[in-house]
């Protein structure tokens, strides 16, 4: 819909050499090693069931793009059912469009590009979360680790997007929330209060 979208340089970061994705299909680490490392250690938490994570592995292609892939022939030999998370992480990576995480020095956010997506995952605590954590009905902080911080932001934000699925088609943030919601519970974490924005 929108046609700045149909520039090329736009789309690669004014740099369509370094910056390709002939088919999608990818969820892409960026930054330094260290941070690609730690973007991949965030993401990898949701899968929580033994063995899930260990079905991902890294590949960096010859422009030095480094992609988060499922080895399948692994996948197959895992017997039983799997976690949410290891499922919206399948999911996520076979899209037909591309989420990019980067570590960010800023709160954590998702911003989107056409049909692709940018999670931003915040090197430390929020500000927020530290001058007022979550708690829960009661007055219990309920913890708030990195990595359901970037389930929520990729599994959450940039995988609606990437399926084209509202967000906010039941309130603001609603269905993010569940798939939030779905990870604690899936990690014997406390549940996100709903009216925790």
């Amino acid at each position: 819909m929108n046609p700045q979208s149909l520039n090329k340089h736009v789309y690669a970061y004014n740099n369509p050499l370094r910056y390709i994705d002939p088919d999608g299909h990818e969820v892409v680490l960026a930054g330094s090693a260290e941070d690609q490392s730690e973007e991949k250690k965030r993401l990898l938490s949701n899968a929580s069931k033994k063995g899930e994570a260990a079905l991902f592995r890294t590949t960096t292609d010859k422009n030095g793009k480094t992609n988060l892939v499922l080895d399948k022939a692994a996948a197959a030999n895992l017997k039983g059912t799997h976690s949410q998370g290891y499922n919206m992480l399948v999911q996520t990576i076979g899209s037909k469009n591309t989420v990019t995480v980067q570590m960010s020095n800023f709160d954590s956010q998702t911003s989107y590009q056409a049909g692709n997506a940018i999670a931003s995952l915040g090197r430390n605590v929020a500000g927020i979360d530290r001058v007022a954590p979550m708690r829960d009905s009661v007055g219990n902080i309920i913890p708030n680790p990195f990595g359901i911080i970037a389930g929520h932001e990729v599994l959450g934000h940039a995988r609606l997007h990437l399926l084209g699925i509202s967000d906010y088609a039941d309130g603001p943030g609603s269905k993010t929330f569940q798939i939030e919601n779905q990870l604690r519970k899936e990690q014997g974490l406390p549940p996100r209060p709903d009216d925790v924005p």
